[in-house]
C-alpha cells in the first residue's frame, strides 16, 4: 500500500537525491551533465562524459538541537487512507514516525581540467543556493554549505579526470508509517470524525497499551555528563 503525504514528498535521503537530479536536469539539461551515486560500475564509467557529479553518504547522525538529540522516532500523526478489502472499501488508520537526521554529503565533481572543474564547482554551488528554497518546500528541513575539501588531481574512479570535492550538510526528517491493527483502526475510525480526536485518540491508545508512552513523551532526549 503507498501512502502519499501531500505536506511533504522528500521523506528520505533517497527521495532528496531524486528531486535534486530532477531538478538539475531541469536546469542545466540531461545532456549537460551526470548527477549519481558513487560510484557506477566501469562498464558504465566508460560510457559517462564529463562533467559528472557523484554523491555519497560521509556521515548520517540524529538530528541535534542545541544539548539534545532527537535519538529515536516519535508519533507525528494518524492519518486515514483507502483500502479495498474483499471488494470493499475501507479505511485504514495508518500512524506516522518521524526522526530527524543531519546528514554530510559529499559531492565529487569531475571534469576534464583545472578551469572547467572550478566553474563547475561556482556553478553547483550557485544551483544548490537558488533551489534551496524549493528544497524545503517539498520537505527538506535544512540545505547548507559545509566546506570544500583539498583539490585532488585525479580520483580513483575516473582516473583521466580532474575532481573537486564539495561537502554539503543536509537536514531531513524520515517518515515511516505503521499501520494500526484492527482494534485500534475501530477506534480511530470512530475518533476521526470527533473535534477532540488528537487527545481522545492519544488516551485511548495509551489504555490499550501503556507501552506507547514512550512513543509520545518528550521528542528529545538531553544527554549530560554526570561525573560523580
Amino acid at each position: 500500500m503507498e501512502i502519499t503525504l501531500t505536506s511533504s514528498s522528500i521523506l528520505s535521503y533517497r527521495d532528496f537525491m531524486k528531486t535534486l537530479q530532477k531538478l538539475l536536469y531541469a536546469a542545466w539539461g540531461k545532456d549537460k551533465v551526470q548527477l549519481m551515486s558513487a560510484y557506477p560500475n566501469k562498464t558504465d564509467a566508460q560510457n559517462i562524459s564529463p562533467p559528472i557529479i557523484t554523491y555519497s553518504i560521509l556521515s548520517k547522525t540524529p538530528g541535534a538541537f542545541k544539548n539534545s538529540a532527537e535519538i529515536k522516532p516519535r508519533y507525528r500523526e494518524t492519518i486515514i487512507v483507502n483500502e479495498i478489502v474483499k471488494g470493499e472499501e475501507r479505511e485504514i488508520p495508518i500512524e506516522l514516525y518521524g526522526q530527524t537526521f543531519d546528514y554530510k554529503i559529499l559531492f565529487e565533481l569531475w571534469s576534464e581540467n583545472g578551469d572547467s572543474a572550478d566553474e563547475l564547482v561556482e556553478k553547483f554551488q550557485l544551483f544548490m543556493s537558488q533551489y534551496t528554497g524549493y528544497m524545503k518546500k517539498v520537505g527538506v528541513i535544512e540545505v547548507l554549505f559545509d566546506r570544500m575539501e583539498g583539490s585532488n588531481g585525479s580520483g580513483e574512479w575516473k582516473t583521466d579526470l580532474i575532481k573537486r570535492d564539495m561537502i554539503y550538510h543536509i537536514r531531513l526528517d524520515e517518515v515511516t508509517s505503521i499501520r494500526c491493527s484492527l482494534i485500534e483502526e475501530v477506534v480511530i475510525s470512530m475518533l476521526m470524525h470527533d473535534s477532540s480526536y488528537n487527545m481522545l485518540l492519544n488516551l485511548s491508545l495509551l489504555e490499550a497499551d501503556p507501552s506507547r508512552e514512550a512513543l509520545y513523551g518528550d521528542p528529545t532526549e538531553t544527554n549530560t555528563d554526570d561525573d560523580s
